[in-house]
């Protein structure tokens, strides 16, 4: 592994990328978010949006709607920071069992007891409860919005302009997991509508047909409904409630609802033909696709921008097998959040 380590960190092709990857491999072997932070605090739009976060809600009583996967985060990021009363949120079992220490309460519980106090929205789809809690005399000035404080980071993910040689004209862009077409739209405004060609993967049955409607005016995009593996053949498919934390299940367990889906090879659904660009965010399967992708990057030598967070492995992993597939790539680590989520390796 030590080899593998040095290989990597002579590849990276700046100051920040090895600060970001010796914070990552601390945080793989600790699993403290205090590494997190070291990253936040190096990545300077990060740091401002935090502080100005927590010029919000220091020296403030706290409640917190949304007890999922985003306030789950805004604990680990901020719990320590400020002082959390409670949480809110419309799953009934949650509000008996409590949610990571915290009580969980109704929306009427919230709208009777806290109009005076501090909220965070620590959801994706805020808007319905945000014209609750206005209309029930809350204070716009006093709730503040989590995933306002992220568009225009997410916007530059895998699209980063402080990565030299991303963009060209022409391209071939490959989009693996692309999940509500956000990133490719972001691609077409980035690439200023001079792709060549926009092939991309989505096995959630829901969410590809989202993708579907949303891209049926937009020229040359092919959307297929598999997920990318490393052979051709069906795997489980755990749909979770939060469609982004959708994922392969490589164990299936019975307190999961499982579907069936189709995965493939990028090399055999494309048949060896051109790609330029790569982008993959498929919740952990990162290294079994491009194994999937071998003969691809071998042939094409895309650019690359994988996700190297859902597992600890990722870090080490995926850029070694880049790396054994062309050794030439130069290597870059972008962070786009306040967690341990969001973690870019680029490959050019």
């Amino acid at each position: 592994m030590r080899r593998e380590t040095e290989k990597i960190y002579s590849r990276l092709g700046d100051e920040l990328s090895k600060q970001i990857f010796e914070s990552r491999l601390l945080y793989s072997l600790t699993d403290n978010q205090k590494h997190i932070d070291n990253i936040v605090e190096i990545s300077q739009e990060l740091r401002k949006r935090k502080e100005h976060i927590l010029s919000q809600l220091q020296g403030k009583d706290v409640v917190v709607y949304g007890a999922g996967a985003l306030g789950l985060l805004f604990i680990e990021a901020f719990g320590e920071l400020v002082k959390i009363i409670e949480y809110c949120d419309r799953d009934k079992e949650k509000q008996k069992t409590g949610f990571c220490g915290y009580q969980v309460i109704s929306m009427t519980d919230l709208t009777c007891k806290h109009s005076t106090n501090q909220i965070v929205l620590a959801i994706g789809d805020y808007k319905e409860v945000l014209k609750t809690l206005i209309d029930n005399g809350f204070h716009k000035e006093s709730i503040l919005i989590l995933s306002e404080y992220f568009p225009t980071i997410f916007d530059t993910q895998y699209f980063d302009k402080s990565i030299p040689l991303l963009h060209k004209s022409g391209d071939v862009f490959v989009d693996a997991g692309c999940l509500d077409c956000s990133t490719i739209l972001h691609y077409i405004r980035w690439s200023n509508d001079t792709y060549k060609k926009i092939i991309a993967f989505e096995p959630s049955a829901l969410q590809h047909k989202v993708c579907v409607e949303k891209l049926k005016d937009i020229r040359d995009v092919t959307i297929y409904p598999y997920a990318l593996w490393n052979e051709n053949t069906s795997v489980s498919f755990h749909n979770e409630q939060d469609p982004q934390a959708s994922h392969i299940i490589q164990v299936p367990s019975l307190q999961l609802e499982i579907d069936k889906v189709k995965a493939v090879k990028l090399d055999d659904i494309l048949e060896r033909a051109e790609v330029n660009y790569l982008k993959m965010d498929i919740e952990g399967a990162e290294l079994n696709a491009l194994l999937g992708s071998e003969c691809t990057i071998l042939n094409y030598r895309p650019k690359l921008a994988i996700c190297v967070y859902h597992k600890p492995e990722d870090i080490i992993e995926i850029p070694s097998y880049i790396l054994s597939l062309h050794s030439d790539y130069t290597l870059y680590l972008r962070h786009y959040s306040f967690y341990y989520s969001e973690t870019i390796l680029y490959a050019v």
